[in-house]
């Protein structure tokens, strides 16, 4: 089920934007250290995926966005991005078979052709895979809407409020 409305914004950022109100702030918010949680197996086990998971991760870590609470999101994400890109090549094999519709039109037994069902399965894992980059602030637009605090030790408000 969707959320309604915006995400709300982290509380240091309120203090450093001036949007700050103090019924509106949450004095509990949790505030994770950075951290790369170590793989699951099914991570370990696919090359891509744990390739992804490692650029990612380290990625995240310097950003101060990832922790150990991340570790379902992040291994989401780097499976279905090696989902995704096992698929496209799949696609890719079949197409040097079949050079008029590139893989993705297959022809059924009775003769009639049909998407192949590997493009909905690629479909499925890149619509995934851009979903949790996302939430993982691994996408341009999304970047600008993740609390990033860099790995500082400290509240990064300290700065502006000394």
């Amino acid at each position: 089920m969707a959320q309604r409305g915006r995400r709300p914004k982290p509380t240091h950022l309120k203090l450093v934007t001036g949007t700050a109100r103090k019924q509106r702030l949450n004095p509990h918010e949790p505030q994770p250290d950075p951290a790369l949680p170590d793989p699951p197996d099914f991570v370990v086990e696919d090359p891509v995926a744990l390739g992804e998971y490692r650029r990612a991760g380290e990625q995240l870590v310097r950003m101060g966005v990832v922790s150990d609470l991340d570790l379902a999101v992040l291994s989401a994400y780097s499976a279905s991005f090696a989902l995704w890109v096992s698929t496209e090549k799949l696609i890719a094999q079949m197409a040097a078979n079949d050079p008029t519709t590139s893989g993705r039109m297959i022809k059924t037994t009775n003769g009639n052709i049909v998407q192949n069902p590997l493009v909905g399965v690629a479909r499925r894992a890149k619509a995934d895979t851009i979903r949790y980059a996302v939430e993982l602030g691994l996408t341009p637009a999304s970047r600008s809407r993740v609390d990033g605090h860099g790995g500082h030790g400290s509240d990064p408000a300290s700065r502006f409020f000394s």
